[in-house]
């Protein structure tokens, strides 16, 4: 595999947006209007 890739999971909702990589780090981010 190479290891210059990375991968990104995204889930969107009304109220935020989570992201995961590959490396299995989670992040969350509230959505602003």
């Amino acid at each position: 595999m190479n290891k210059d890739i990375k991968y990104f999971g995204i889930d969107i909702s009304h109220l935020v947006f989570d992201v995961t990589d590959s490396e299995g780090n989670y992040y969350q981010f509230k959505n602003k209007l």
